[in-house]
């Protein structure tokens, strides 16, 4: 498609030649034809009538003449295509077609714009700029009367497009910019575009999208909900796009009485106090800094009087509670403080040492049950009566939430610990804010924090996920959030009361002084009820409680609570009726199919001042369907905690939803919506939605549900740009890139190119109605259709003057089982238009009207179902009123909106056949077209090209219904003979076009002339039964063929009336054949097709006896080519014929002539092996055949003929050979026969034969000249016996015979003084051949190189021509490479032939053969050869050829053996074994046939060796290894000890089996020697396989032989003897062995099982030192465990660092298997594939061979270096020494360089140890380091004696030391054992609380 695109762009490049308006004319014009303009449909028909009104040239002209309505203002199109001779329909179609054109052209301009936006102070200024490339263009284009504009608008999509008019001259006088000043548009994001009209049809440029600062973009406000808060409270949020309003508020009466007015800056406001009558309006405005409104709205408030819930809350009490740690107190009466006698006890056991530590507000008692001494205690409980939890404060460590459903219930309660991130700051005090879902805390740092709540079903322990500290309300004494008056009230420390506004989060002083010691207080009908720590001296003052009036002033004293002991707490109870106020869901929406339906909303939503989400609540949705208009429909009501429900429903019958917010027993206002349900669809689907899921495509139902559908759905929405399905034709119809023209392809064709519909078109929405055979097609300002066949329908849409009112097209659809289009536009003042339009009436009309729609994608009308997909991509269901619009927007979000039409039938067209002629004409041509379609449905555009499709020559083309055409006779006329044309035929239907084509077709033809050129020549031959004359007729080509040339025919008619002859290929211009005797005359016609055949050439006769031979020449030039002359008798002009080059070189040694045949000898390529090749004579380029010479000859250097030994003789070397050629023809490679050994007759150059003396006689190259005698392999020189020779030097040489006599040749001899012949019948008598050398030039003889002769023609040769020496003249013919090497001149004549007696031979009957066995069916028969005619002793003779019949005995089964040989070899296999045969034998030469046969000899052929092994079985016995055995052969033919066994295999995966070496077995020895072959002395025969691979399928075969045929070939290849297949799998691997854990010094192997279906018996480990010197594997402590296990670890340990080892496992299989009833036992180990694992680098280890000794200088001390370095080279060494054993180590050197062995200590180290008088023993110990560090101790002799001291010693210790690790150990148990308990009673509900029992109210 880019390809096309580029194309297109293509056409408005600046060229000279042509402008816009002739381009889009020339476009049309070419388009009524290529496009088929001139054929259009009628208006809502889909078939063509009167197509015989007007003829092709017609239509197509008339289209022509409406492409000329281009250079008017105002078209002009009615008027033209009601002229004269005009087709109307035809011409209405150039003239849309050529406004396309243009305006394509302009809108490839239009979408290359640029446009940059300067804001000004008052507009917006665009500047509009085209590239310079397309300056010529843009000035045409601007002066064709075309208006321009700026279009503007707000991104938000609520508005339509503003026009403003761009200056008059914009773009024109070759300019290139226009500049505007457009309105700026209220909105952050504006969008541009340039717009262009012409004939009122106006082109858009693509948007540009620009972003407004905030001071030009204009104010918006806009209210994003209210909740009602309490009976008199409402709250609103509202948003701007300002950074920092200020906003005006007013409450109102909803008669419009001012209630309140207010200013705030908060983007929330809580409207109070509000009456409870007439019920109210508010006003919000937002103002800038001078009070002046810059936006206002207005809303109804959801306000609502429950006077039921007002009368029980005044009729409510609360109860007094109070708590003195042991007891619950209640007063009775609220303003009696002295709680003495009147405070009631309330009833609550309670456990001994038990306290109570806090007090809620519940409506009745509640029981906390916990155990346990280490919880902590419970220091406040609060009661959250809307999610109906509970909260407690637990000292020091966090929040406990429960579930007071559970609570309240025998169930385990459901309860969440909540805990601060940071541990050291949790909360001593909380308040609960239900409504919004808040917490405030009052934390030990005794700041305020809010969060919000967490997840009503949370479980375990929840983090606080985030703490907003409360500044104003901070450091506080204590807190209480009052939901009566939505307000939170903290005590600072200060003394100040403050309150907090949830709604504005704005803080204000309530009060200024008094609360500075407050510890806890609650606010309860305008009483403040607050405790302090001390209020006095006695117990009783302990802790205080007291109540005042919150309106008191200074001097009023606050009323105490005194009771007998201290009051430790307060609370009440108390029935909280106030109900919770819950903002209604914002949308709901019911999709409805036929049959179903699918409600769905938006969660419950959260004002901007409440918890966001809807997790913290607790709540469900209430959902009621109702059916009007069912009667008995009962409606539905569902409590669900889903967003979306699935109903049923009937079809064509109206459904009202509502759904409200409830928690408890109170719900939210009703979200309602309602929806007609569809006309019954009978289970169809007629659209889907698409979704694109990672990468695949998904289709949904109407409703949204997931559905399966078909590939095609999935191929489509692959497709990126617009589109539309031909679901009758599988035809997609696409937009290009940019949106620029259509194009089409098959939808099942995923990789082809799509194909131009049209061109031009600017697309942004298409529809299609199939059936009509109609797409339609939107742009912004128009909507055009056009019929499939691409011809244009209806222009339903475009702008009409004043084109600034024009309306954008938004979206099309169409129904196409009514033929109704429908399509939505937007004006700018944001209306939206529904209109529609009928077949009947066209003319669209508007349905319904909206003040806005919600931005869509596409939609699509279904039975006034109006469908939509969002360009948020959700899915939305309305009507065609647009009154009731549900928007699904908690569904599955949709990407595209799909129509599925599925098509009743297929209006897919295609040929069947290819266009042909019909049967016996040459002018009709027909073609079929499947399915058949009626006359009127298709119609079929015929195109005649001459010669070629895209020649010179225009086509001729027509439109016709028929299928068949008959080519016009006036075209035939004008066209050639035998023209070659193409055809192509288009099919056109409504809906589809198929083309077919048709090439290399001919015209009929002219039959073709009479050959010309006749020639004939009868040419003597003396064969073997006597002479014949050999008839040659030559022809020329006909003057004209009229055609293609197809054959000649020929016919030649003998004296006797017989005739003979016939076709022969055009490629043959000869035919020859022989005749006794008589007259012969020819003719010849030629013939262009088999049954079109030229007359007859004229007759030419020949006399059989006339002397007029054919003589052919053929030589090799200088470049080793083959060239021929042929007709050189002949008097016309001779001419040379070269072989054509071929790509492969060809080098020609040698030629000789036998019969009619040439051979000849060439090297071919870089081959060094000649081959042999025989050449038609005809024409050198065909080789007949080719065959391979063997041996070692690669160069022939002189070559002849044995025309009647049937072979050739040639000179290789110092030999010379013969090549039989009987099989030349059956055979690639001939084996040279050596004849002769040459001694003096070397260095040849001439080679020629007497087969009348079986003599050759060869020239060579220093010119003497040697006969050499075939019959006795002797060579002798003619000098010495030939007078004439003996003093002339030869240098050229030939024999020629006489005609018709069997006898020896005369040789012609070229010497330095002449020519002269030598006659070989006639004793060498020696004759000189008189020429005329003056003839030849200034050199004369001299400058002949050599000569030919034919029938008295001599050929003489020169180093540069060659000359054809005749009576009076020589006539020269030109060589292209000369000089020649080698010249033969061939007539028929000149190869007679002995008599047929000589080569008769004796009757076959006294043949006397003999035959013998050559083991099994091979024979060996030699036959006695048949002696000579003694009459032709001399005459070479042909190959005899043996015939050899093997008859089997008492049947009539023949095999039969030829052979050209007398020692015949009947090779193994051709006859059957141990069969009895007569063979009888039979002779035959090539001119005497077989006769008789001979006498029959009986011959019996053998088995051989060996037959077959039997029952091979072949076992597994571990992962590599397998157990074969098998039974002895049935026949072994041989001694026992004699047969071999040999064992072939064959893997998985390999297609050849291979010789394996195996094991022999026996019954008490097993041999592990491998060997290529086995014995076997009894049954059963048994080896062993190894190094097989494991878990692999093997086959196995045995093959018995005889030690005298061990060639593995032989073997192979005696199916005989091979078994039959034993198939085996090996044992899978038991398991893997891998190194866990290496380090310095030790590896830890990790064995993993694998569970294997066979487990060994066991398994062990081993490992060795890579290449070290012990090569044996060791085994580590503890290597073997049992096979069944899973995991296991081996640590082997002592190893040396840095150093690689080699590790395996070893597998033991163990077991028994079973051969003919024995049971035999096995044993065998599988031997991993050695691992291999490298210790990490250490230290070293000890030094070796450490000694201390005395010398005349005091102590020295020697040592070896350490057996390892530890992978690090050693860098240093440290001594240490001390006195004795007692004393302690001290170092005497440490940093001794690494390659130090020995010490030394100074004086001053010994003064102190020891003296030369005591001599005290010292003691010393030494250690190597590398960079790794120290390694172990090595020490002196004495040591080692103390260290084998040291167990004993430290015994004690190590008993002691144990005894204290246990009771640690013991400890720690126990330790654990507390905590795992204490655990327990944190995790358990009933230990959540202090560890006695606590009642909470």
């Amino acid at each position: 498609m880019l390809l096309y695109l580029l194309l297109f762009f293509l056409l408005f490049l600046h060229v000279h030649a042509a402008t816009v308006f002739s381009s889009s004319l020339k476009t049309c014009q070419s388009q009524c034809e290529e496009r088929n303009l001139a054929y259009p449909l009628d208006s809502g028909e889909v078939h063509w009538t009167g197509l015989g009104d007007f003829n092709y040239s017609t239509r197509v002209s008339s289209c022509r003449h409406g492409c000329e309505d281009i250079d008017e203002r105002e078209s002009k199109c009615t008027v033209k295509c009601l002229e004269d001779g005009i087709v109307t329909n035809s011409c209405k179609q150039g003239c849309r077609a050529v406004l396309v054109s243009f305006l394509a052209q302009a809108q490839a301009l239009l979408i290359q714009t640029r446009v940059n936006m300067e804001v000004l102070e008052t507009a917006m200024k665009l500047k509009w700029e085209f590239p310079e490339t397309l300056a010529e263009e843009l000035k045409e284009i601007s002066n064709a009367d075309i208006f321009w504009f700026s279009q503007t608008r707000p991104l938000n999509g609520i508005l339509g497009w503003r026009w403003t008019s761009l200056p008059q001259n914009s773009f024109r006088n070759s300019s290139l910019i226009s500049e505007v000043h457009v309105p700026f548009e209220h909105g952050e994001h504006v969008e541009v575009r340039l717009a262009l009209s012409y004939r009122n049809q106006v082109l858009v440029s693509r948007t540009t999208t620009y972003h407004l600062p905030l001071s030009k973009a204009g104010t918006t406000l806009e209210v994003i909900g209210q909740l009602q808060l309490s009976d008199d409270r409402v709250a609103v949020c509202y948003r701007t796009n300002q950074p920092t309003p200020k906003f005006k508020l007013t409450v109102m009466t909803m008669d419009d009485n001012t209630i309140n007015t207010e200013e705030s800056i908060s983007r929330c406001h809580l409207f109070s106090n509000l009456p409870r009558d007439n019920c109210c309006k508010a006003s919000i405005s937002a103002i800038d800094e001078h009070g002046a409104t810059t936006a206002f709205v207005e809303i109804k408030l959801d306000f609502f009087v429950n006077q039921v819930e007002i009368e029980l809350v005044s009729a409510a009490s609360s109860r007094l509670i109070f708590s003195n740690s042991t007891h619950l107190l209640e007063n009775e009466e609220l303003d009696q403080y002295a709680l003495g006698d009147s405070a009631t006890v309330i009833p609550f056991p309670l456990p001994t040492d038990d306290t109570i530590t806090a007090i809620g507000q519940p409506s009745s008692v509640i029981q906390l049950k916990t155990v346990g001494e280490m919880d902590t205690k419970i220091t406040q409980i609060e009661i959250d009566h809307i999610q109906r939890t509970l909260y407690a404060v637990q000292h020091d460590k966090g929040i406990l939430r429960c579930k007071l459903r559970t609570m309240e219930s025998e169930e385990s309660p459901t309860c969440v610990l909540i805990v601060n991130n940071d541990a050291l700051n949790p909360p001593k005090e909380i308040t609960l804010d239900p409504v919004n879902g808040h917490i405030y805390s009052l934390n030990v740092d005794n700041k305020v924090y809010r969060t919000e709540m967490i997840a009503f079903n949370a479980t375990g322990i929840e983090t606080v996920a985030s703490l907003q500290y409360l500044k104003d309300m901070s450091p506080s004494n204590g807190i209480f959030f009052d939901v009566s008056k939505f307000l939170l009230y903290s005590a600072l420390q200060n003394g100040s009361m403050m309150t907090l506004n949830p709604v504005t989060d704005q803080a204000h002083i309530f009060k200024d002084s008094g609360y500075s010691d407050i510890q806890h207080f609650r606010i309860k009908s305008d009483l403040i009820y607050w405790m302090k720590k001390k209020c006095g001296e006695t117990d009783a003052d302990e802790n205080c409680i007291f109540a005042e009036n919150l309106q008191r002033s200074e001097e009023d004293i606050p009323n105490k609570f005194t009771y007998s002991s201290a009051l430790m707490s307060f609370g009440f109870l108390e029935e909280i009726l106030l109900k919770p106020r819950i903002t209604a869901v914002s949308s709901i929406s019911l999709l409805t199919s036929d049959t179903s339906g699918r409600v769905s909303w938006d969660e419950a939503s959260t004002l901007p001042f409440q918890a966001q989400g809807s997790a913290w609540r607790n709540f469900t949705y209430f959902l009621k369907v109702t059916a009007p208009e069912i009667t008995d429909f009962a409606p539905i009501e569902i409590y669900t905690t889903s967003t979306d429900v699935k109903i049923n429903v009937k079809p064509e019958n109206l459904y009202n939803v509502q759904v409200q917010v409830c928690s408890d027993d109170f719900c939210s206002t009703p979200t309602t919506s309602s929806s007609t349900s569809l006309p019954d669809l009978g289970g169809g689907i007629p659209f889907v939605f698409t979704k694109k899921q990672a990468d695949d495509i998904v289709s949904l139902d109407m409703l949204g549900n997931p559905i399966q559908t078909d590939d095609s759905v999935k191929l489509l929405e692959k497709m990126q740009n617009p589109h539309v399905l031909d679901n009758t034709t599988k035809t997609v119809y696409l937009a290009g890139d940019h949106s620029m023209g259509i194009f089409k392809k098959d939808l099942e064709d995923t990789t082809g190119t799509p194909k131009p519909f049209k061109d031009g078109l600017f697309v942004e929405m298409m529809s299609i109605m199939p059936s009509r055979s109609m797409i339609l097609i939107a742009s912004s300002y128009k909507i055009t259709s056009y019929r499939l066949p691409t011809t244009f329908d209806f222009e339903y849409y475009s702008c009409e003057e004043p084109l600034e009112d024009c309306a954008e097209v938004m979206g099309i659809s169409s129904d196409d089982s009514t033929g109704m289009v429908f399509f939505l536009t937007q004006s700018r003042n944001g209306t939206v238009v529904l209109w529609e339009s009928d077949p009947e009436n066209r003319a669209p009309r508007d349905i319904a009207t909206a003040q806005s729609i919600v931005p869509f994608r596409r939609f699509l009308i279904l039975h006034d179902r109006m469908i939509l997909v969002t360009k948020n991509n959700h899915i939305v269901h309305t009507d065609k009123s647009l009154k009731v619009v549900n928007v699904a927007t908690e569904l599955e979000r949709v990407d595209r909106i799909l129509p599925l039409r599925y098509a009743a039938i297929s209006h897919k067209i295609e040929f069947t056949d290819e266009i042909k002629f019909m049967e016996g004409s040459k002018t009709d041509l027909q073609w079929t077209l499947s399915p058949p379609l009626e006359a009127g449905t298709v119609i079929f555009k015929v195109s005649i090209f001459r010669e070629k499709m895209g020649g010179q020559d225009p086509p001729i083309t027509t439109i016709q219904s028929d299928t068949n055409f008959t080519i016009p006779p006036e075209v035939l006329e004008a066209w050639s003979s035998a023209q070659r044309f193409d055809v192509s035929v288009q099919a056109i239907t409504p809906w589809a076009s198929a083309v077919l084509n048709r090439t290399g077709l001919t015209a009929p033809v002219k039959p073709p002339t009479s050959p010309t050129q006749l020639r004939i020549f009868a040419t003597q031959q003396k064969t073997v039964d006597g002479p014949r004359a050999l008839i040659s007729f030559f022809w020329g080509p006909p003057t004209e063929w009229n055609g293609t040339p197809y054959q000649y025919i020929v016919n030649c008619t003998k004296d006797d009336g017989s005739w003979i002859g016939g076709p022969v290929t055009t490629s043959q211009s000869h035919y020859s054949f022989a005749v006794k005797s008589g007259k012969v005359s020819c003719q010849a016609a030629a013939a262009n097709e088999p049954t079109n055949i030229g007359s007859f050439s004229e007759v030419i006769t020949i006399d059989s006896s006339e002397l007029k031979p054919l003589v052919k020449l053929f030589a090799i030039d200088s470049t080793n080519s083959l060239i021929s002359f042929n007709d050189l008798a002949h008097e016309e002009p001779r001419r040379e014929t070269r072989q054509v080059a071929l790509p492969l070189k060809l080098e020609y040694q040698a030629m000789a002539f036998i019969g009619e045949d040439l051979y000849a000898v060439r090297k071919e390529g870089e081959s060094a092996q000649p081959v042999l090749v025989q050449i038609d004579t005809n024409h050198i380029d065909n080789t007949v055949h080719k065959v391979s010479i063997g041996g070692d000859v690669t160069r022939i250097d002189a070559m002849t003929s044995d025309w009647v030994g049937n072979r050739l003789i040639f000179v290789a070397g110092t030999n010379l050979y013969q090549l039989s050629l009987e099989p030349f023809l059956s055979t690639s490679l001939l084996n040279p026969h050596k004849l002769i050994q040459l001694t003096a007759a070397t260095d040849a150059k001439q080679l020629a034969y007497d087969p009348f003396m079986n003599t050759a006689y060869l020239l060579t190259k220093n010119g003497s000249l040697f006969a050499l005698d075939m019959n006795k392999n002797t060579e002798a020189n003619l000098a010495l016996t030939v007078p004439c020779l003996a003093s002339q030097t030869v240098t050229w040489m030939m024999t020629e015979f006489a005609w018709n006599r069997a006898s020896s040749p005369k040789i012609y001899a070229l010497t330095w003084n002449g020519l002269i012949n030598v006659d070989l019948a006639e004793d060498f008598q020696c004759n000189e051949v008189r020429i005329d050398w003056s003839k030849f030039g200034e050199k004369g003889l001299k400058s002949i190189s050599s000569f030919a002769i034919a029938d008295k023609l001599f050929a003489f040769v020169t180093s540069s021509e060659m000359l054809i020496y005749g009576r009076d003249t020589v006539t020269p013919i030109t060589i292209a490479n000369p000089p020649l090497k080698q010249i033969l001149a061939v007539s028929q004549s000149s190869q007679p032939y002995p008599e047929r007696s000589c080569f008769e031979l004796p009757s076959s009957k006294g043949i006397i053969f003999s035959i013998v066995n050559e083991g099994k069916t091979g024979a060996l028969l030699e036959v006695t050869k048949s002696s000579a005619s003694s009459a032709c002793q001399e005459v070479s003779m042909p190959q005899t050829q043996y015939e050899i019949y093997f008859t089997r005995k008492n049947t009539d089964k023949v095999k039969h053996v030829r052979s050209f040989s007398d020692r015949i070899h009947v090779e193994n296999g051709i006859l059957d074994k141990e069969t009895d045969y007569d063979v009888t034998v039979t002779w035959l030469n090539r001119y005497s046939p077989a006769s008789g046969v001979s006498a029959s000899k009986s011959f019996r052929t053998g088995f051989g060796y060996p037959s077959a092994p039997r029952d091979p079985h072949a076992i597994p016995v571990t992962p590599d290894t397998v157990y074969l055995y098998w039974s002895l052969p049935e026949t072994l033919n041989a001694p026992i000890s004699e047969i071999k066994y040999k064992i072939s295999q064959q893997a998985a995966g390999i297609s050849v089996p291979t010789s394996i070496a195996v094991i022999p077995l026996s019954e008490t020895v097993s041999s592990n020697i491998s060997s290529d072959t086995t014995s076997c002395l009894i049954n059963p025969c048994r080896v062993k396989i190894a190094n097989l691979r494991p878990s692999n399928e093997y086959k196995f075969w045995v093959t018995a032989t005889h030690i005298s045929h061990l060639d593995a070939t032989t073997i192979l290849k005696d199916d005989d003897a091979v078994s039959p297949e034993a198939v085996a799998r090996t044992l899978d691997v038991p398991g893997t062995l891998r190194p866990d854990n290496v380090t310095g010094s030790s590896l830890l192997l990790r064995w993993n099982g694998l569970e294997p279906e066979h487990r060994p018996s066991s398994l062990s480990v081993q490992y060795r030192e890579s290449g070290g010197a012990s090569n044996e594997w060791q085994s580590p402590t503890n290597a073997s465990f049992e096979p069944d296990v899973a995991t296991e670890l081996v640590p082997i340990t002592n190893l040396l660092s840095a150093t690689t080892y080699d590790y395996r496992f070893v597998a033991t299989y163990t077991g028994t298997y079973t051969i003919d009833g024995k049971v035999l036992a096995f044993k065998e180990d599988y031997l991993q594939l050695t691992q291999q694992a490298r210790t990490k680098a250490g230290v070293p280890t000890a030094p070796q061979c450490v000694e201390a000794k005395q010398d005349e200088e005091g102590w020295i001390v020697t040592w070896k270096e350490p057996m390892s370095d530890g992978g690090s080279p050693i860098t240093s060494y440290a001594v240490e020494t001390r006195i004795n054993k007692t004393a302690e180590w001290e170092i005497a050197e440490r940093g001794l360089d690494g390659w130090k062995t020995w010490w030394r200590p100074g004086k001053s180290e010994t003064s102190s140890s020891m003296s030369s008088s005591t001599m005290e023993v010292s003691e010393f110990r030494i250690r190597a380091a590398n960079i790794e560090g120290f390694g172990a101790y090595a020490y002196t002799e004495e040591k080692k004696e103390e260290k084998e001291e040291e167990p004993s010693a430290v015994l004690p210790y190590l008993l002691f030391l144990s005894i204290i690790l246990l009771l640690a150990a013991m400890i720690l148990v126990a330790c654990f054992w507390c905590e795992f308990e204490f655990k327990s009673c944190l995790l358990s509900l009933s230990k959540w609380c202090n560890c006695s029992k606590v009642a909470a109210i």
